[in-house]
């Protein structure tokens, strides 16, 4: 199944989409509203400065999946003070259930990281409850832990250096 990756800056018409994924999959569950939601997408939509979304399309122009780069965790008061010190963050990898096992979220977060290295970015950090062998996989670093939401969740470090 081909696909592309791309920002979401050049495909404005998947924000709403991608602004659902993240309701439906995080935001809901935090007591937010979609326009919330839909806040958090337009800010990533940008390509030569943080904070960058990118897509993985069909050839139908179909979203596949998602994953971002944000310069701050969350959208203002959300950051815990903890992880205030960190940043900028890679989140909200998403890929649609019916696309997933098929290496996408991996080939999101290499294409991501090459991106954000084109503008000069040389180091991220992600959050993660579920996500820990992908993000070892990946060459995350944990390096530290938080409670948040209701969730036990390590801090991991990537390097975007050769």
């Amino acid at each position: 199944m081909p696909y592309e990756i791309t920002y979401l800056a050049d495909h404005p018409h998947h924000l709403e989409t991608i602004a659902t994924w993240y309701w439906e999959e995080w935001d809901q569950h935090e007591g937010w509203d979609i326009n919330r939601s839909i806040e958090f997408a337009k800010n990533g939509c940008n390509k030569d400065k943080l904070d960058i979304i990118l897509l993985a399309l069909n050839e139908k122009d179909e979203c596949l999946g998602t994953v971002q780069l944000r310069q701050d965790w969350g959208l203002g008061h959300e950051t815990p003070e903890k992880l205030k010190h960190y940043g900028p963050w890679l989140g909200s990898l998403y890929v649609h259930p019916d696309y997933r096992g098929k290496t996408i979220g991996a080939d999101l977060c290499k294409a991501l990281m090459k991106a954000t290295k084109n503008i000069g970015i040389d180091k991220c950090y992600a959050a993660t409850a579920e996500l820990d062998n992908f993000f070892k996989i990946k060459g995350g670093q944990t390096i530290d832990e938080i409670d948040f939401a209701g969730q036990h969740m390590r801090i991991y470090k990537f390097s975007l250096e050769n």
